[in-house]
């Protein structure tokens, strides 16, 4: 989706988690995504469950104009992207919707099944919903279908919420 609203409407895309995917591709070569999150999960116990928040605070203040953050997971982020942006659009899919995409894309490290996913998303923190958070700028989005589907229900979030994609 990010890359989406690069390619279409202009936007700048901030990965909040990119600085860790650069450290893992350093350590390991080519990261698993089981590696990624075990390293991410080390450094947020040594350094704060924030610590990633922080990375994105001192990530924004290198972008200028419309910006989309990306691969932000956890309730913590949620809360302070609410904070700093005019809309949070939240993807939402079935884990079985989920694992039918992770089994095409085929990755090294990926779940092996749905029980696997579950569990990954669950130590994730995935599964915490954001439906019940404090926060009036949040519009959930269903990603249960296709790509131009999928496209169309956040051209269509960000037409009612900023007035223009």
């Amino acid at each position: 989706m990010a890359e989406h609203l690069r390619d279409k409407h202009g936007y700048n895309v901030l990965s909040m988690y990119e600085p860790l995917k650069k450290l893992a591709r350093d350590l390991y070569g080519e990261p698993t995504r089981g590696r990624v999150y075990e390293l991410g999960k080390s450094l947020s116990e040594a350094f704060g469950k924030d610590l990633f928040i922080w990375w994105g605070e001192h990530s924004l203040r290198d972008f200028r104009g419309r910006i989309v953050v990306k691969d932000a997971r956890f309730v913590n982020e949620v809360l302070w992207l609410s904070g700093v942006t005019k809309l949070i659009i939240y993807l939402e899919s079935t884990p079985e919707v989920a694992f039918e995409r992770v089994k095409r894309r085929g990755r090294p490290g990926d779940p092996a099944d749905l029980a696997e996913l579950k569990v990954m998303w669950a130590d994730e923190g995935e599964l915490e919903s954001v439906r019940n958070l404090p926060i009036k700028n949040l519009v959930i989005v269903a990603n249960n279908d296709d790509l131009d589907s999928l496209y169309g229900k956040v051209d269509d979030a960000l037409r009612r919420w900023v007035g223009e994609v």
